[in-house]
């Protein structure tokens, strides 16, 4: 039987993401925050603030951590502070999964967004589902993307 050795639980709200690194857990929530814990201690070290909603997806790359809400922020891992907001989307995003230099991201309005990191300017915009995208998995040469729309679309 597998039990749980420590509950984290300083959210106020419930927790929709996580993520970690080897040096912290990034736990995200509908109250809009980050709560990034030391992975030693188990104790909040920063709160990351500044979201316009809950925060419902987040991605590490390379050296930082990207979060997702109604708003994308990327912040510096390092520093723990805010780099900068992307631009170039229309309402929530629900799913962020990084490759190389690139982040995508699932919208509500159904259009997967690729930024490229070096520039952090939309460099692609994929059409073809027809209701909010939720899941995106990347393999060696493919992207998968699920949707309201009962699709599981394969991109090339």
């Amino acid at each position: 039987k597998i039990e749980p050795i420590h509950t984290l639980s300083d959210h106020t709200k419930a927790v929709c993401a996580l993520e970690a690194n080897s040096t912290y857990i990034f736990s995200g929530s509908f109250d809009g925050t980050i709560r990034v814990w030391d992975r030693h201690t188990l104790t909040t070290t920063k709160i990351l603030t500044g979201h316009q909603g809950g925060v419902c997806t987040m991605a590490v790359c390379g050296g930082r951590l990207i979060s997702g809400s109604i708003d994308i922020r990327v912040w510096n891992l390092e520093t723990l502070a805010l780099e900068r907001i992307l631009q170039g989307h229309n309402g929530g995003v629900n799913e962020l999964a990084v490759a190389e230099n690139k982040v995508l991201g699932g919208f509500d309005d159904a259009l997967i967004r690729v930024w490229d990191t070096t520039s952090w300017e939309v460099e692609r915009v994929l059409e073809g589902h027809v209701g909010a995208v939720y899941a995106i998995a990347l393999d060696e040469s493919r992207l998968f993307s699920a949707s309201f729309d009962k699709c599981i679309r394969v991109w090339y």
